[in-house]
């Protein structure tokens, strides 16, 4: 009776072993931080799989700094040959310097869904 009780004991042990492995490895492990609120002047945070803000506005000869909030690796790659921050991981910033008025059309090369615009006046 002793040897049941104990294989019994065993099988439950086990059962809750794997239970804690996989219910600790559920796609809610895997979800985007929460927003992070506004960004200061001349930054873009890259989080939920987005540019907040999608549009900024800056003066000729400032600079704008892209914070990666995500938990996935992103880029901020310009639609033209300027600038390309290359892979950036969780808490990576890329920083450049908007020498002339227009408007520079930028996207994650990961993500084509993922578009940002920059206006320089």
């Amino acid at each position: 009776m002793n040897a049941k009780k104990e294989i019994r004991m065993a099988i439950i042990a086990i059962t809750m072993s794997f239970s804690l492995m996989f219910t600790s490895c559920t796609k809610d492990a895997y979800v985007t931080p929460k927003t992070s609120g506004t960004p200061p002047a001349n930054e873009v945070f890259i989080e939920s799989m987005s540019f907040t803000p999608s549009i900024i506005t800056v003066s000729a000869g400032q600079t704008v700094t892209w914070t990666n909030k995500d938990n996935t690796a992103h880029t901020v790659t310009s639609n033209t040959p300027m600038f390309d921050s290359g892979s950036m991981g969780n808490s990576a910033t890329f920083s450049f310097t908007f020498p002339t008025a227009g408007t520079y059309n930028y996207h994650c090369s990961f993500h084509s869904g993922m578009t940002g615009q920059v206006v320089v006046q």
